[in-house]
Parts: structure tokens; sequence; C-alpha cells
């Protein structure tokens, strides 16, 4: 029968298994020495664990992709961008760690925050819009204030026409003090504006609204809003 080798039969069946494995050792036996620089310089870079000494990739944080290498995870061509991922991985967990607003943050309080300024933004638009339009309606005087002002029972006349009306022009320039109450803002075209806009009309603000199609090439630049005194 077979011999024995430390433990083991030498029988056909280990036979056959070994004879692979010694065909493979020598097609790469050129590569040996490329092996045992590579597990002397993996070594060293590792450590002895027996010793509990860390090496250099221990310390610098790079032992698991040396590990990844050598349990055949990730090739030689993709170690560096291994490498690269790696120190972005650590940086971010070292500046998140570093910063409280960071480490501490959760995305549902988060959520939660933005959705209590929605809520918030839209009520206190609601009351500022109540707001104005308050103080607007405290502006508009009563029956009898009417009645005592001139500018206004002369917008009351012209309201209760039907025809023969002044021009807009005119009524304007005849009510200054009744337009910025019940208009502040007036909308109209550049055209519109150098129209109806006098330096005696009082303190209105007109928005231009720019109508190429409508207005002099030389009044196109006309866009924001102007203060007429």
């Amino acid at each position: 029968g077979w011999a024995e080798w430390p433990g083991v039969p030498l029988d056909d069946a280990w036979i056959s298994s070994v004879v692979p494995v010694a065909n493979g050792w020598v097609e790469a036996a050129d590569d040996l020495p490329a092996w045992c620089a590579w597990q002397r310089a993996s070594g060293e870079a590792l450590g002895s664990g027996g010793n509990d000494v860390r090496g250099p990739a221990l310390e610098a944080g790079l032992g698991i992709i040396i590990n990844a290498f050598i349990d055949g995870t990730i090739t030689a061509g993709q170690m560096t961008e291994a490498g690269s991922l790696a120190y972005a991985r650590g940086w971010i967990d070292a500046v998140v760690n570093a910063e409280a607003g960071l480490n501490q943050f959760r995305s549902s309080t988060h959520e939660r925050v933005i959705q209590r300024f929605r809520e918030s933004d839209a009520r206190l638009t609601e009351l500022a819009a109540g707001v104005i339009k308050a103080r607007l309606a405290s502006s508009v005087p009563s029956r009898g204030q009417v009645a005592s002002s001139e500018q206004w029972m002369l917008l009351a006349r012209e309201l209760q026409k039907r025809r023969g009306h002044l021009p807009i022009r005119t009524l304007i320039a005849r009510i200054p003090e009744v337009i910025p109450v019940l208009a502040p803002c007036l909308m109209m075209s550049p055209l519109s504006i150098a129209q109806y806009c006098r330096r005696d009309t009082g303190s209105l603000m007109w928005w231009s609204l720019t109508r190429r199609h409508s207005c002099p090439s030389g009044m196109r630049s006309v866009r924001l809003p102007v203060e007429a005194r």
C-alpha cells in the first residue's frame, strides 16, 4: 500500500489533488520572488499580530484595503480607487463626529422643522394680508368726511355719471389725496405713466409694465417702480 506523509494517507485521491497544485507552482515559479516580496511588504505593513505590533498600514487605517486584496475582494487595479474611497469616508466620519450640528442631525427632525416653518410662513402671510387690508380700510373716509372733502365729492360725482366723465389724466390730477388711499400702487405701461404721471400728482407708486409693441423705443428701459412727487 501507499505510505503515509505526516498523517495524510498517500492514496490515489491525494495524488490526484496534489498534482494540479504542483503544476500551478511550476507555472508560477517566475512570480515567486514578487509573491514573496508582497508577503514581506504586506506583513510589515499590517504588523505582527502575535506580538501585538501594528504595522504602518493599520496605523494609517489602510489595513482593510490590504486584507481585501489578499482575500480577493478587490484587484490590484482597484486598490487606488478603494484607497481614495476609504480616505473620503474616513474624512467624512471625522468631520461629522467633530461637529455637533452634523453628528446630531436627524432627517426626520429636519423635515418637521421645515414643515413647521412652512405652516408659520403661510400663517404670517395670511395675517400680513389682513393687516394691510385693515390699514387700507381705516384710511377710507366715512360718509361725513366724504361730504366735507372736495376731492372725494368730485370722485363720487364722477362715479354717478353715465356720460361726460372727466379724462383719467384730469381726474388723477384733481384728486391727488384720494388716489393714494384707494390705489397706493398703480400698474401701468411706460407710455401710460408718461401720460398720467406729473410731478405735482403727490406721492404715488407707479409700477411699469414694459409693452414693447405699444411704447416708443426710448421708453423700453423703464421697468422699475418709480415714485412721482
